[in-house]
């Protein structure tokens, strides 16, 4: 239980990270993004991803 509960703190730790860059970019570019910047948006956007399918796993039991 404990490894678990280990692993959702990791995740929401995670999907926490990616979504405060994701916050950042959104209101310091506000229309004016670059592609350079876009990437790293995106890259951000599917690491939150990332571990929010992991977390909606653990929670549906299956890991």
């Amino acid at each position: 239980m404990r490894n678990r509960e280990s692993k959702i703190n990791l995740a929401l730790s995670e999907i926490y990270a990616g979504l405060s860059v994701i916050r950042f970019l959104a209101e310091e570019y506000e229309g004016k993004i670059e592609t350079d910047d876009l990437a790293l948006f995106d890259a951000q956007v599917l690491h939150a991803k990332k571990y929010a399918d992991e977390l909606a796993v653990m929670a549906r039991g299956k890991r």
